[in-house]
């Protein structure tokens, strides 16, 4: 009589012994990936992960992974949501594929290109299969690629600015110089109308000495870069610029009001803070709306690794349909009945941009303008 195969217990023994050789081999293959793998069940609680994994849960979350834990319990509160709705709306979608970053609990930053996978059983969802691969050598020369790009195109719209500035501004006081010169060559003309020639040409002088100075200015911006970063308290900066212009403010009833409690301190290039501090109060002061007493509220925020710093007044505004493109440009004036250069708000951006961030406007005519300064953390 032929014995089942069933019930053969030689056979039944090199089947399981097959089965735990393989499941060794699954299990080593699995540990040995070079990116962290995770399944999950449909309550997105985990049921098995590899050696990667492990690691991986340390390094961001500072927890040791176990099977049987809920994967959003291991997530900082303010990021749940935003994996809860990625994790449920795979139920519908067929996977996930995203470039995310991760700050670790040491505080630096890594990024992972993480893929999810919905598994399914005879057409039934059954769970998930998360993958976290670590990019962040790529990704930080992506990033860095792109600062250079910004930079070289910020470059070539200085090379712009300062072409436009040798051709116009200073080329006008220059011919008129050359013009008066010429003039006082003649000797019909009387001591009078010499007098004035002379101090015409002591004026264009002057007008081109004023130019240069100013380019200098914005050339020392760009050098003094290197400068050692202090922690500055933002409240002790505007009392320091209140103090230094005491005067201006109660001859023209100015109020300034702050709310520092967010970021109350930033590391920076002390002389750059001050001065776009300064610009900005002073501006406010400048453009203040007629009829109205000055209010400026400044205020700081932080969103992810950035610090906001907003610059909010009631003044005369600016007409940015109009403007826009022109706000931050060397020399440009909008107000001509108002003494100016139109020097202060160029100098702003420049220095903010020499800080690595970046500054943006909203206005409107009569309501008032609102600078926004955006900084890195560190």
């Amino acid at each position: 009589m032929k014995r089942n195969s069933k019930d053969d217990p030689i056979n039944n023994r090199y089947a399981e012994e097959a089965l735990r050789k393989s499941e060794a081999n699954l299990r080593a293959i699995f540990n040995h990936i070079e990116y962290a793998v995770m399944l999950l069940d449909t309550t997105f609680t985990i049921l098995s992960y590899n050696e990667v994994a492990q690691l991986w849960g340390k390094a961001v979350f500072g927890i040791t992974m176990s099977e049987g834990e809920h994967l959003l319990s291991l997530i900082s509160e303010d990021r749940q949501a935003e994996h809860c709705d990625i994790l449920n709306a795979l139920r519908e979608k067929s996977s996930y594929d995203q470039e995310m970053s991760y700050t670790l609990i040491d505080g630096t930053t890594e990024w992972y290109r993480v893929r999810i996978n919905p598994v399914y059983d005879g057409g039934e969802f059954v769970g998930l299969c998360i993958s976290a691969a670590n990019i962040t050598p790529r990704k930080m020369a992506e990033i860095e690629k792109i600062k250079i790009t910004n930079d070289l195109i910020q470059h070539n719209k200085d090379l712009e600015q300062f072409a436009y500035i040798v051709s116009h501004n200073i080329r006008a006081p220059v011919a008129n110089m050359i013009g008066l010169a010429e003039e006082l060559n003649y000797d019909s003309h009387a001591e009078e109308v010499k007098r004035m020639l002379k101090r015409e040409l002591i004026l264009s002088a002057k007008r081109l000495d004023d130019i240069l100075l100013d380019l200098n200015n914005i050339l020392k911006v760009k050098r003094e870069i290197n400068e050692k970063k202090q922690v500055i308290n933002l409240s002790d900066l505007v009392s320091c610029i209140q103090a230094s212009i005491k005067n201006l403010i109660i001859k023209e009833g100015v109020t300034i009001n702050t709310d520092f409690t967010e970021v109350s301190e930033i590391a920076t290039l002390t002389s750059y803070m001050h001065s776009i501090f300064f610009n900005l109060i002073t501006n406010s002061i400048k453009y203040r709306h007629p009829d109205k007493p000055v209010l400026i509220f400044i205020k700081s925020l932080k969103v992810d690794d950035t610090i906001v710093i907003s610059f909010k007044d009631n003044g005369t505004g600016i007409d940015l349909l109009k403007r826009r493109g022109q706000v931050f440009g060397l020399y440009k004036r909008f107000h001509p009945h108002i003494e100016g250069k139109g020097v202060g708000l160029f100098m702003v951006k420049t220095q903010v941009n020499a800080l690595g961030g970046r500054i943006s406007v909203e206005s409107e005519i009569n309501k008032g303008t609102e600078f926004t300064i955006e900084l890195p953390l560190s």
